[in-house]
């Protein structure tokens, strides 16, 4: 199996070296606006939908929480889950014909949001 690994934020706030989350290797480097106009991706619409999810119990350390608490938070949380796919269907045309992205966490989280997709 293959990972592929994409960061919208290589220039990170908390000061961290985004390199480290990818083994220390950039295979490619290419900014968002270049990207679209050579047609390495398509023009996109960005949703952030907000929830109730309270982060006041999660560990933060070295600018960053606690990614298996968060982790766990995220994938023990139907109501967040319900409110994601609620929204989809109010904001999306036909969800039957939407190709999206979403940002999990972690691959456990990942693998739980995709189940929850399906």
């Amino acid at each position: 199996m293959s990972l592929l690994g994409l960061t919208a934020t290589p220039e990170r706030y908390d000061g961290s070296d985004i390199l480290v989350d990818f083994c220390d290797v950039i295979a490619a480097e290419i900014h968002l606006p270049e990207a679209i106009s050579r047609r390495h991706l398509c023009p996109f619409q960005y949703f952030g939908i907000d929830d109730e999810t309270d982060l006041r119990n999660i560990s933060w350390s070295r600018g960053r929480y606690d990614i298996s608490q968060l982790t766990n938070l995220y994938i023990h949380n139907q109501a967040r889950v319900n409110k994601i796919v609620q929204s989809l269907r109010e904001i999306v045309t036909d969800i039957l014909d939407m190709k999206a992205l979403a940002f999990c966490v972690s691959r456990e989280h990942a693998d739980f949001m995709c189940k929850q997709f399906c």
